[in-house]
């Protein structure tokens, strides 16, 4: 008899869940979607390219600089343990050290 009860609670909970939500589906009304003005492809294509030019105009610069400092970041050798448990890490030759180096010999 009791699982008859939970039984009937369940379908009667699955069925006001089921009418609960029909009737939020009913109410629920479709946004208006503005129709697409008809875009010329070769207006589109010129306002592209004119927006890459801009834009490569102003982060070209920054990106030159970007490239600059990060070549001028020393570099270092991958640390060495040493038997004694000390950690040594060597600094590399800059591009510049070595081309000095060139020079001198």
């Amino acid at each position: 008899m009791r699982s008859r009860s939970f039984a009937g609670l369940l379908a009667a909970g699955l069925l006001l869940g089921m009418g609960g939500s029909a009737l939020a589906e009913e109410e629920q009304v479709p946004p208006q979607i503005p129709p697409i003005p008809h875009i010329d492809e070769e207006e589109l294509s010129r306002a592209a390219r004119e927006s890459i030019e801009r834009f490569m105009e102003v982060i070209g610069p920054m990106i030159s600089q970007f490239g600059a400092m990060i070549n001028g970041l020393p570099r270092y050798a991958p640390p060495e343990v040493m038997p004694n448990g000390d950690i040594i890490i060597r600094r590399l030759p800059s591009p510049a050290d070595q081309q000095r180096e060139r020079v001198d010999t």
